[in-house]
């Protein structure tokens, strides 16, 4: 969806200080989605919509979950699309919220390797045991190996050059296809399948669950939120979606979109019947609470699940936190602030969003 891509975009642009190196802000959506008031806003705040990515060879990848469209695709296309303008580049999901300056990534010596993404799939806290074991079987199915070093692909810091000396455009897209009928993610999926763990890297900031959800927030001052699944944050309510869950993060959308020519967008993300079904939920967990049938997390439990993080967080080896980009201090993590510029012809990249299907 533009709006959501839109939001994510003016909000990295007004989180980088005025000292960060230069980059560029691109959305690629289709032509066909975009109207001139669109552009024009995002010109203003220095935002390129482009549809010029040739997506026509990707069209006949089948994919698994209906909520998802070929547009997931598209960021295993940038690297070659861009390579002549950028060395680096930042790709963001649409699902997003900006907390804090995630242009600092563009500073993060990649060496020889293709891409830095945060980890997924490290802690088990609270999982069933059955969702686990898949899980696990589904990473040994995409031909991982172990210890399984999978990582999300919502946010991305991609090396234009080692991306395309690796052929990865090619290699994942034919990955998608031989495989088709176990990659539920296909970008993510394939990536994981195709580099095996042969990634940077980064530390929970870049790529935090939020608080509604088990995350790293106890430990970690997030540069970006990530809502993925159905739950968005620009939808206020939703079956299966408590009346206030993530609040915060729904005025923040809020505050963006009313000053924009689409002030409306967000009051049509949501109906009626959709309040009552969060209301119902909220009702139907509460009287679990009142006669005790709610699963209540015991205070040992709850301080053994804070262990578990704070010993992966002091711990684990971050790329970022090893070249100085983000600050740990015993388990807390947090963006190094007012950290100098890099070298602006080394680190100029793009920022990249796709569009939500």
């Amino acid at each position: 969806m533009l709006i959501p891509a839109l939001f994510v975009a003016d909000a990295v642009r007004r989180a980088a200080p005025p000292s960060a190196a230069s980059f560029d802000v691109l959305i690629f959506v289709p032509a066909d989605d975009v109207t001139d008031a669109h552009r024009a806003w995002g010109a203003e705040r220095r935002i390129a919509l482009r549809h010029d990515v040739d997506t026509s060879f990707v069209r006949d990848i089948p994919i698994l979950q209906s909520r998802l469209s070929t547009a997931t695709l598209v960021k295993l296309l940038l690297a070659e699309h861009l390579s002549a303008h950028y060395d680096k580049i930042l790709y963001l999901d649409a699902d997003l919220v900006i907390a804090g300056d995630a242009s600092a990534l563009f500073r993060l010596d990649m060496g020889s390797h293709a891409v830095a993404a945060v980890p997924s799939g490290r802690l088990w806290i609270g999982v069933p045991e059955a969702e686990k074991s898949w899980q696990l079987a589904h990473m040994q199915a995409l031909g991982m190996t172990p210890p399984y070093r999978y990582f999300n692909s919502g946010v991305m810091l991609i090396s234009v050059d080692s991306w395309n000396r690796e052929r990865l455009t090619h290699r994942t897209l034919g990955f998608i296809r031989k495989h088709a009928d176990i990659c539920f993610l296909p970008d993510e999926d394939a990536l994981n399948g195709v580099l095996d763990g042969d990634v940077l890297e980064l530390s929970p900031i870049w790529n935090a669950r939020p608080r509604s959800r088990l995350s790293y927030s106890m430990e970690a001052q997030p540069v970006i939120v990530h809502y993925d699944g159905p739950l968005k944050p620009w939808i206020r309510f939703k079956k299966g979606k408590s009346l206030f869950q993530d609040l915060d993060a729904y005025r923040l959308y809020e505050d963006f979109i009313r000053d924009t020519p689409w002030s409306d967008w967000l009051r049509r993300q949501w109906t009626a019947r959709d309040l009552v079904m969060a209301a119902r939920r909220d009702a139907r967990e509460l009287i679990k609470r009142l006669i005790g049938k709610a699963p209540a997390l015991s205070e040992a439990e709850r301080r053994s699940r804070q262990a578990i993080v704070r010993e992966y967080c002091a711990l684990s080896c971050f790329a970022d936190v090893e070249q100085g980009i983000t600050i740990r201090e015993g388990s807390r993590l947090y963006l190094t602030p007012a950290a100098p510029p890099a070298d602006a012809t080394r680190a100029r990249g793009a920022g990249a969003g796709r569009i939500e299907p």
